[in-house]
């Protein structure tokens, strides 16, 4: 078994209604190949830098998890074939299992989100200010 790292894209709009039962069935799937969930969480929601499948803002999980590596690209298939993720990414993990206990990384990173945008649509209405009063 190998320790993996995977980051998983939601749409916004259908993990403000269905989050937990989405993380309940991405732990069932890496259950469902053997795999042991070290530590997983909500990592935010993001404006994504472009559109996926009409989508503007996504929400990301994290996952750390032990998987036998020859299970990795069926899990993977799994994930690409489930119509409510957009995208995920599993990448080997280096670190040791004591310092991904340690990492921060999994605080929901939500509000800086919300932050982001009130900036962003404050840049926006001053641009459409200059615009119209041009």
């Amino acid at each position: 078994m190998r320790l993996y790292e995977a980051f998983v894209l939601l749409d916004s709009a259908i993990a403000s209604k269905s989050l937990s039962s989405i993380q309940e069935e991405i732990q069932g799937l890496i259950e469902k190949y053997g795999g042991r969930i070290l530590r997983s969480g909500v990592w935010g929601e993001r404006k994504l830098a472009y559109e996926i499948q009409g989508v503007k803002r996504g929400t990301y999980l994290l996952y750390y998890f032990y998987l036998d590596p020859a299970k990795v690209a069926d899990l993977r298939r799994e994930f690409i074939l489930n119509e409510r993720i957009l995208r995920v990414m599993i990448l080997k993990e280096e670190r040791s299992e004591e310092e991904i206990m340690q990492l921060d990384s999994l605080e929901d990173r939500s509000e800086q989100g919300k932050e982001e945008q009130e900036r962003e649509e404050q840049t926006a209405s001053a641009e459409k200010e200059e615009i119209s009063s041009s």
